[in-house]
């Protein structure tokens, strides 16, 4: 493992604002398809294009991976030896595939020989100790945590107040501009948290509604995890809590919705942590959106505030997001980490990004490889239920309901009620008549009534439809 030094900086002159910066020595880049070449981080890398199928040997290395634009994607297969994948394990002889613009971070901690299908780009650099050092650090505040619940025990609090401001667990957010360096840090941090014989649960948030790890795409999301989060199901097979914001992006229009169902996801992993003390004691993980715009910036310190983040680790070296966020929380103890940043990583484009939103309304529909699902074509009159308009909230007309709509499914009494209602399931409506209405939905069974709420802006793909007009003709 690399050494490392932490160092304590002072980007803040206020005594509370604790800034942490982890700095790890220069890793090298071996490309492909020519003798051994080593190139510093800090230096500009040239990297071969891979052929179709190519075979790569680790030992004690990291390879990053990923499959350019315009390719159907690929796949990985471990041959033999032992290696990982955000911290869990693969299996051996399973085909691990990938979408296109795909970006992943494979470690061996001693021999294993990996096959890589597709015209992926492939850097191999020594193991990097930098997760290791945030996770040591934060399950040291989670030890600190569980002692301190257990002193809480003994004491009686003598008010709601003072019991919420006693949660002990850290609550981490994790930012930066590049989308895959923010997924491999919440994604591992989460499995180290839980490996085995750990004695924490972790509340993972997602509160990225463009490109989210949890759910269906528009979503605020959160999963309890006890065990690591594995490839290829990943989160599709778990249930998360979440609430619909209906569309892929936040506005001065929807600002104000998203952070009220941000305020109830966080209401909600902090009742379970009160309920459950090993989640309390696990904390919070929360992966954000990519702060892209002014309107971002100013999100992220909003979300620091609605989850009353402990900790916030900054992927990628941004420095100018760094300094914004610190500079938003003056007069808080808050830990600021960086995270190394991944050399020649592009970030997804707006193309990959709606493709993995397609994926994941698929896979909440049809399921996975290996747990897969039989969608159902179902009825309803239309004069049971009531729509509503995702960003608006107001009553959404029939003939106004875009083609092939995403609609979330809630339980509730009124419409004020249903606007914040975590969301009962979704479904996909079809064609709409004069007094029924045709929808799509993962399993059979009666419309929950009366509200959906539709989103203006999130689509089923048609091809995804036609089989099921195939299966009824025959």
């Amino acid at each position: 493992m690399p050494r490392s030094v932490v160092l304590r900086s002072c980007l803040s002159s206020h005594p509370n604002c604790a800034v942490s910066f982890l700095l790890f020595p220069s890793c090298f880049i071996h490309t492909f398809g020519t003798p051994a070449h080593f190139h510093f981080f800090s230096t500009p890398v040239s990297m071969q294009t891979a052929p179709t199928r190519r075979v790569i040997h680790l030992c004690q290395e990291s390879a990053t991976i990923q499959w350019p634009s315009g390719q159907p994607g690929g796949a990985v297969v471990l041959l033999s030896g032992r290696a990982e994948l955000h911290r869990s394990a693969l299996t051996r002889n399973q085909r691990y595939t990938f979408p296109a613009e795909a970006c992943i971070v494979i470690e061996a901690y001693a021999d294993a020989i990996l096959q890589v299908e597709g015209s992926a780009t492939v850097a191999q650099a020594p193991l990097n100790g930098t997760l290791d050092e945030i996770h040591a650090l934060l399950d040291t505040a989670r030890a600190d945590a569980t002692l301190a619940i257990q002193e809480r025990a003994t004491t009686t609090l003598s008010s709601s107040e003072e019991l919420k401001e006693s949660w002990q667990g850290p609550r981490v957010l994790i930012v930066g501009e590049n989308q895959w360096e923010r997924e491999l840090v919440a994604r591992s941090l989460l499995n180290l948290a839980v490996r085995r014989d750990s004695p924490y649960g972790i509340a993972f948030v997602d509160v990225d509604v463009a490109m989210p790890l949890v759910g269906c795409p528009g979503t605020v999301s959160a999963v309890f995890a006890e065990e690591p989060v594995v490839a290829p199901e990943d989160f599709d097979v778990m249930m998360p809590l979440a609430f619909f914001h209906g569309t892929p992006s936040v506005t001065s229009v929807t600002r104000k919705r998203y952070l009220d169902l941000c305020v109830c996801v966080a209401q909600a992993a902090t009742s379970l942590g009160f309920a459950n003390a090993k989640f309390e004691a696990g904390g919070l993980l929360i992966h954000t959106m990519s702060p892209a715009t002014e309107i971002a910036h100013d999100l992220l310190s909003d979300l620091i505030s609605i989850f009353a983040v402990t900790h916030v680790i900054v992927t990628g070296a941004d420095y100018d997001l760094e300094r914004f966020l610190v500079n938003a929380v003056l007069g808080r103890s808050v830990t600021f980490l960086r995270a190394a940043k991944m050399a020649g990583v592009t970030p997804p484009s707006a193309g990959a990004v709606a493709q993995r939103r397609q994926l994941q309304l698929e896979r909440y529909l049809f399921g996975t490889p290996r747990a897969p699902r039989l969608p159902v074509r179902g009825v309803a009159r239309m004069s049971d239920l009531e729509l509503m308009h995702a960003e608006t909230l107001q009553r959404l007309e029939w003939n106004d309901v875009p083609g092939l709509s995403l609609a979330s499914v809630v339980w509730a009494d009124t419409t004020a009620s249903a606007g914040e209602a975590n969301v009962a399931g979704f479904v996909v409506l079809l064609e709409v008549g004069r007094e029924f209405v045709s929808f799509l939905a993962p399993s059979g069974g009666e419309l929950p009534k009366p509200f959906l709420i539709v989103s203006p802006s999130l689509q089923l793909p048609r091809e995804l439809v036609m089989p099921l007009y195939a299966t009824e003709s025959s």
